[in-house]
């Protein structure tokens, strides 16, 4: 994460995590409007999400069950706060992902970078389910690295491209978006879903 004049935490021009990713892949795919109402699923510690922020997003809610990461992201919000003289809109429930779905309000828009995939398959199918009833716009990222140290071979197969692809089209969810760089292994979804 880059905080500003030379303030920096970790690899910033890894492509495979944070700033790096950010201006690789993501900066440029996400499109986002100064009303623009961000859900992140699987938030970690917000790298990602703070940037959006900084782009022109309004507000971020995100969901994350690990305790030392939302510590982390309040870290980095503080930090990100003081340095522009802002007061960024960041605000995270302690829960894992799978709970969004009793989440009842309509988002604008839901972020789900890395993080379905270590569902279920059911629970995968209900996530997407609940997307397609209360989001208007979809982001997902795959992860097609091979030896991570997965405990399943499955775990491999809903990281992929074409599960995520097969599982929304399962669910009637057919106006996608893929972009997926040559030679990288993480390919992102744009899902425009028209609610009624």
């Amino acid at each position: 994460f880059y905080i500003g004049s030379g303030l920096k935490i970790g690899r910033l021009w890894d492509i495979s995590v944070g700033f790096g990713r950010w201006h690789f892949i993501v900066k440029n795919f996400i499109k986002l409007k100064s009303s623009t109402k961000i859900l992140s699923l699987g938030t970690n510690n917000a790298s990602l999400e703070l940037l959006m922020l900084k782009s022109g997003a309004r507000t971020v809610i995100g969901y994350e069950k690990n305790i030392n990461y939302i510590k982390q992201g309040y870290f980095l919000l503080n930090a990100m706060n003081w340095y522009n003289n802002q007061n960024y809109n960041l605000k995270y429930i302690n829960k894992d992902i799978s709970e969004f779905n009793k989440n009842k309000k309509t988002q604008d828009v839901v972020v789900a970078l890395f993080s379905i995939y270590y569902l279920p398959e059911k629970k995968i199918n209900t996530l997407i389910k609940h997307f397609k009833l209360r989001t208007k716009t979809i982001y997902l990222q795959c992860n097609h690295s091979k030896n991570i140290g997965r405990s399943k071979k499955k775990e491999y197969e809903k990281a992929s491209l074409n599960f995520t692809k097969k599982i929304l089209l399962k669910n009637k969810l057919s106006n996608i978006k893929i972009k997926a760089p040559l030679s990288y292994s993480r390919p992102m979804i744009k899902v425009i879903n028209n609610l009624n």
